[in-house]
């Protein structure tokens, strides 16, 4: 594949629907499928997969759960015209919770996990590449495990797995383009036969130099979405990303349309993006959930106090 034009996943509806419950309307998940494929996107990440038995419809949007007669009110009950990915979690799905490929219009099943959960992940990755779906492993907090956790994760991915790749998330958006590039060479080196993705967090608003960090190296899939949506600090900007690949392979005036009748809205009520708590938990390589708290609450301006509280023991 072309170094700088690796395939671009868009996770708005995913990733964003941390910031909204997945309560996104049908007609603005509709209108992110359109521009997608208007925009030349490669594919789309349509939500996540969990199972009902855990989490209660009436809290939570079809988004959340991604059941098929959902995702086929999204593509007019047509093939899609680009690739459609869910997320699963591990620890929040059972096999029980997936139909065979010939049955779905799903085509890339991600599975988010912690390095401890790896024998879990490696059974629903057999599971699912069973039932006929591409699966990626997309391990979590990385920047937190020992370095002997994150081989053994990458080995057993390379040895034990006909998963098509793995991800490296910035799960916690602290890391600079150089450390990014390290970490993809590692990966690469200790996954040689699997594709190799990045997912960045913008909490120091290096969510865009990272992911072109990573393209740099190489890789072969990258995140986005629309307007950054996602939780917290949210994503690498799609918008910004696809011209920053160059060439003529995509535009962005569909996706520009959409955030202007959804997105930028959104963003007024949801308010995910650059905050300096987000900045702050960054900076730490913390989970953003302080953050997020703290920006709901009644404290939201109070930088300096949960800068303090943050930034003990770092």
């Amino acid at each position: 594949m072309d170094k700088k034009h690796p395939r671009v996943i868009d996770c708005t509806i995913r990733d964003g629907g941390l910031m909204n419950k997945w309560q996104f309307d049908l007609e603005t998940v509709r209108r992110v499928y359109r521009a997608n494929i208007r925009a030349g996107v490669d594919i789309m990440e349509i939500g996540y997969r969990v199972s009902p038995k855990l989490f209660g419809r009436d809290d939570f949007g079809p988004w959340r759960f991604c059941a098929e007669e959902d995702i086929l009110s999204v593509t007019g009950g047509d093939k899609p015209q680009l690739q459609l990915a869910v997320m699963a979690d591990i620890g929040r799905c059972y096999q029980e919770d997936f139909i065979p490929k010939t049955d779905s219009v799903v085509d890339i099943y991600r599975l988010a996990f912690y390095a401890h959960q790896i024998d879990e992940t490696i059974r629903m990755s057999a599971y699912l590449n069973g039932l006929g779906y591409k699966t990626f492993f997309n391990i979590m907090a990385v920047s937190t495990n020992p370095l002997d956790m994150v081989i053994n994760c990458l080995k057993r991915i390379e040895e034990e797995t006909d998963a098509v790749g793995v991800y490296l998330a910035d799960t916690f958006g602290s890391f600079i383009p150089s450390r990014v590039s390290e970490l993809i060479a590692f990966y690469q080196s200790h996954c040689p036969s699997k594709a190799i993705g990045f997912h960045g967090h913008n909490n120091t608003q290096m969510a865009l130099a990272n992911s072109l960090a990573a393209v740099e190296m190489g890789i072969e899939y990258v995140d986005a979405s629309y307007y950054g949506m996602g939780r917290g600090a949210g994503n690498t900007p799609i918008e910004l990303l696809l011209p920053a690949l160059g060439g003529n392979k995509y535009d962005i005036a569909p996706i520009i349309e959409v955030i202007q009748k959804d997105f930028e809205p959104m963003s007024r009520i949801y308010k995910w993006g650059y905050h300096i708590p987000y900045a702050i938990t960054g900076i730490c390589n913390q989970h953003p959930k302080s953050a997020i708290e703290l920006m709901q609450s009644e404290q939201r301006g109070c930088y300096k106090e949960f800068y303090q509280r943050t930034s003990v023991g770092v």
